[in-house]
Formats: C-alpha cells, sequence, structure tokens
C-alpha cells in the first residue's frame, strides 16, 4: 500500500495523463474496491450493483455499476444524471473462449507511437460521457 503523499502525488500525475500512474492508482485500488465488494455481500455468486456519484454545478451523476461477482467482471455502467436514465454501456467477455497460452499484450504508449496527448476530462470521461459532454 502506498502512503499518503506519495498516493496524492500520484493522482495529480494521473490527473494529468500520466499513464503509469493512472495503471499503479488502478492497481492499488483493485484490491481495496474487491475486499470491500466481498464484505458487503452475502452470496458471491449474484451481481453487485455499486453506485459512484459525482455532483457538480449542482447537477448529480450516477454511474451504476453491474458487477458478476463470481466471475469478477463488469456486466454493464448505467448513467443516471439527475435522476434521469441516460443510457448505458453493455459489455460482453468472451469468458468461454479457450485462449491456451496466449498473454496479453499491451497497447504502445502514445509517447511510442510518437501520438501527441489531448487534453480531456482525465479520470471523469464516463461523468462527462453521461452528461453529453464528451469531445466537447
Amino acid at each position: 500500500m502506498i502512503e499518503e503523499q506519495a498516493s496524492i502525488k500520484l493522482v495529480r500525475l494521473a490527473q494529468q495523463g500520466h499513464q503509469a500512474s493512472m495503471s499503479r492508482l488502478a492497481e492499488e485500488a483493485d484490491g481495496r474496491v474487491r475486499a470491500y465488494i466481498y464484505r458487503v455481500t452475502l452470496d458471491h455468486r449474484k451481481d453487485v450493483v455499486i453506485t459512484l456519484l459525482h455532483e457538480e454545478d449542482n447537477r448529480k451523476t450516477d454511474l451504476v455499476y453491474t458487477i458478476d461477482a463470481e466471475n469478477d467482471i463488469i456486466k454493464d455502467i448505467r448513467f443516471d444524471v439527475q435522476k434521469e436514465t441516460r443510457g448505458s454501456l453493455i459489455f460482453s467477455h468472451l469468458q468461454d473462449i479457450d485462449q491456451g497460452e496466449r498473454e496479453y499484450s499491451e497497447p504502445a504508449a502514445p509517447h511510442e507511437l510518437d501520438i501527441p496527448l489531448q487534453e480531456g476530462p482525465g479520470m471523469l470521461w464516463l461523468v462527462s460521457l453521461a452528461q453529453g459532454n464528451l469531445g466537447k
């Protein structure tokens, strides 16, 4: 687990688009989120629903995640803005495909491809998507 000062620095770098910092934060949060999910569910074979709330300028946005706790995968994310459902992302996972010895190949980082980074909403991109502001 990382210390508070290091965590603050990682968050600031991640907000600026630093990919390694984003990955490290995700790794740190992963264990805590999984532990929380398993603590709040009595039956690990059912779906877990987690709602992340964001409020800015008196505008409430909820990101409602449905997670298959048995397989540890996100099934869908519903977007509610001002308590009105605006849409959702539904995921399909190819769990039954035999992967054999294949390993995941990490995509190249933008600096390796010589592509300039663009300013964007950072970690709040899903909120921007729900509010209809992504890319504006």
